[in-house]
Formats: C-alpha cells, sequence, structure tokens
C-alpha cells in the first residue's frame, strides 16, 4: 500500500504534517487537489508513537470532506496570502528552529539556486517495499503496481546570510515525479538523455528564472534532523508595465 506524507496549512495559519496517507487508494470523493482546504479529523503523532514533531498528525482518511481549491488568480494572491505568512530567512533559521522546538516544516526564499544535479539510484522497489504495496487497503481496493522512481535530484543553493556555506538538497517534490512521467509519455521510457533534460528545464530553468518568484517548501524525515525539498511555491511575477 502506498502512502504518502501531506504538508498543508491550518485556518489559523500552523504548518500540519497529515502521515500516512494512502492517496491514491482514496476514493475520488475525498482525493483532494494541491492548494485545496479539506475538513478531516486529525491527531497529533506524538500522542501515539516517536514523532513529536509539533506538525505530525495521523489523519482518519474516512472523515475527510473537500472544501473550496484556492485558485491562481492575480499572480496567486490568495496563495501568497496564506503561505507566505510562514515565510524564513534561510535554511540556518529553519535548522536553528527545529534544534530548539523541533519545528520541521517551513518556507524560505534562497538567495540564489545554482544548480540541478541528478544522481542514479537503486531501479527496484526493496522486500520490504513490495510487501508494503502487496497490502489490501482499509477500502478493500486491490494492491497497487507502482514504478520506481530510478534517479534522485537535488537543488543546490545557498542562502542570504554571511553563515551560509551553501546546501544540497534532496527533491522528493511529488509535481517533479509526475513531470518525469510525463517527460517518459513524451520521449518514451528509455531516452533518459531527453526526459532528464526535460526535467531540468522545468524544474531549474524555468522555476528559477527572472520570471518567477519561487521560493522552496522544506521538511525534515523523521527521526532524522536533515531536511528535503517538499515542494516549489512558483507564483511568476506581474508583468513589467511599458513605459
Amino acid at each position: 500500500m502506498e502512502t504518502v506524507c501531506t504538508a498543508g496549512i491550518t485556518e489559523d495559519g500552523r504548518w500540519v504534517r497529515l502521515y500516512p496517507l494512502p492517496y491514491l487508494q482514496l476514493p475520488k470523493a475525498k482525493r483532494f487537489a494541491k492548494y485545496q482546504w479539506i475538513e478531516a479529523d486529525v491527531r497529533p503523532h506524538g500522542s501515539s508513537n516517536r514523532d513529536k514533531r509539533p506538525e505530525s498528525h495521523n489523519i482518519d482518511v474516512a472523515t475527510i470532506q473537500l472544501k473550496d481549491k484556492v485558485d491562481t488568480k492575480n499572480f496567486w494572491q490568495e496563495r501568497k496570502e496564506l503561505i507566505l505568512p510562514l515565510k524564513r530567512s534561510s535554511m540556518e533559521e529553519i535548522q536553528a528552529e527545529y534544534d530548539q522546538r523541533k519545528t520541521s516544516l517551513a518556507i524560505f526564499k534562497p538567495a540564489e539556486v545554482t544548480k540541478l544535479t541528478i544522481e542514479a539510484g537503486d531501479p527496484d522497489w526493496t522486500p520490504k517495499q513490495k510487501a508494503k504495496m502487496a497490502q489490501t487497503t482499509i477500502f478493500g481496493k486491490a494492491p497497487m503496481q507502482l514504478e520506481k522512481m530510478p534517479y534522485t535530484f537535488y537543488y543546490h543553493f545557498r542562502c542570504n546570510n554571511e553563515s551560509c556555506r551553501g546546501h544540497k538538497m534532496s527533491i522528493i517534490d511529488w509535481e517533479l515525479e509526475e513531470l518525469y512521467r510525463k517527460a517518459q509519455n513524451k520521449f518514451g521510457k528509455y531516452a533518459m538523455d531527453s526526459i532528464l533534460n526535460y526535467v531540468k528545464v522545468n524544474f531549474f530553468d524555468k522555476y528559477w528564472s527572472p520570471g518567477y518568484d519561487s521560493y522552496l517548501i522544506v521538511g525534515s524525515r523523521f527521526p532524522y534532523a536533515s531536511f528535503m525539498v517538499l515542494g516549489v511555491f512558483y507564483p511568476q511575477k506581474p508583468n513589467p508595465k511599458p513605459h
């Protein structure tokens, strides 16, 4: 059974992490979109296991109710009003907050994203992962065979402060994996040069070009203190007015 970790923001402006969430096994009536409000019963992870990160919660998937979507009008203005009040200045500040309070979700704007690199990984699932995928879901659905991403993608960036020595951070964004699969359909499954270049053009050249006001959304992976890129917040900049 595939489970995912989903980051979100509550109505009162707090980060929340919902895990485990068997998203692909949810009925369509409960399968929410990115940037969509939902209502659901949740409880803190810390009350039942070792994950004491304040954002981590279990979700009762049977209680999920889909609500309004947050649109992209006026250069993502509504989305900016929700997420940018949570902005931090750097990874150094984010790491300090983790050390002090185990705060493990954040958004910030790097001074510069210098490159995206790609490293080959294990092309197949481990036996433990295959066993999990063979399990029947709580909704009684048959197990799904999921394709393994054979590469790990990394952003290299620096923060806007003197203490930053630069960062190399893995990207586990669902949008990147979907972009990879789209490239496979476009160029053919084994046209790796074209596939990887397509990912780079869209996930690096595009998002970090002058036309976008992009930020990194990062989170830690329990039980470790290291952070990963969970997503990119990438509103376009308003078109400059002609003189």
